[in-house]
């Protein structure tokens, strides 16, 4: 015999009720582990429910989890917009540095000691002082 021909023979022709019992019990173990084997859709969406109650609920918690991570990237995004405007924002206009290249030093005049003193601190440097 094969399948649960076996199981379902003695599930018949059984006579007290815990050779019943455990017919039945053998009957469903075969059934579950033969259609587990054979990739039955049934025994699939089991195992795909994992620990939740539902494939139906696994399902809403995994949809769930992606709604948060998009709202994470979409706040992440908004951000980094954000940030990026900021820095246009900040960079310097063409006209500045059109200002800035033409106040360059014209390379056909000497460099003295007073075009090193460039700081904003009343304080000369002086080229020859070690200690500063």
């Amino acid at each position: 015999m094969s399948g649960i021909d076996k199981e379902l023979n003695e599930i018949k022709h059984a006579v007290y009720g815990k050779d019943v019992r455990g017919a039945i019990h053998d009957g469903i173990e075969k059934a579950y582990n033969d259609a587990s084997i054979g990739g039955n859709a049934n025994m699939e969406v089991a195992k795909a429910r994992g620990t939740s109650s539902t494939l139906g609920g696994r399902l809403d918690k995994m949809d769930n989890k992606d709604d948060e991570l998009t709202q994470q990237l979409a706040h992440e995004i908004s951000q980094r917009k954000s940030d990026i405007n900021n820095l246009e924002n900040d960079k310097a206009s063409k006209s500045e540095v059109q200002s800035g290249l033409s106040a360059k030093r014209d390379k056909d005049v000497k460099i003295t000691k007073s075009d090193y003193d460039v700081g904003q601190d009343n304080n000369l440097w002086h080229i020859n002082d070690t200690n500063e």
